[in-house]
């Protein structure tokens, strides 16, 4: 298994609006499309099987893969840090870094070539739901990797 299930993000009327997938760091690199089976313990659904398609590149990735907002006081900024690595002691730097939610501020340092990159992430709760987004930090050689903020199911 290359991937496990990190968390569901669910809307206010319950149905799931993202699915947290976290990959192995020693999956193989290359593109894939299948599906993740979700295995729930009681109920009435026994399982669930999430779509699943991208590229899995594995000389670097997130320590924590995503950031949970959950139990966040509104108006309240909470400081997470993160850690971008390369398990191969790869060296790499990030050259940029942008997100689709202003409630989300990045601190990194840019340009700067190391096998691990340290990440301070502040996150600013709404008055009412949870601050989902994504950053998306472009690497010096093109790449692109996503860090997911939201609301995770436990």
């Amino acid at each position: 298994m290359i991937a496990k299930l990190l968390g569901v993000s669910k809307q206010a009327n319950g149905e799931v609006s993202q699915v947290g997938v976290t990959v192995k760091s020693n999956a193989p690199e290359g593109s894939f499309s299948s599906g993740i089976t979700i295995f729930l313990k009681g109920g009435d659904i026994k399982e669930i099987t999430v779509p699943v398609d991208g590229y899995i590149n594995a000389d670097v990735f997130f320590t924590p893969a995503m950031i949970s907002a959950n139990n966040l006081k509104a108006g309240v900024v909470s400081s997470y840090d993160v850690t971008l690595q390369s398990p191969m002691n790869r060296s790499f730097a990030i050259t940029d870094w942008q997100t689709n939610n202003p409630a989300i501020e990045v601190n990194a340092q840019r340009n700067e070539r190391s096998s691990v990159q340290h990440i301070t992430v502040k996150v600013r709760a709404p008055e009412k739901g949870t601050p989902n987004g994504r950053i998306i930090f472009t690497l010096d050689d093109g790449r692109q990797i996503n860090l997911d903020v939201g609301n995770v199911a436990g």
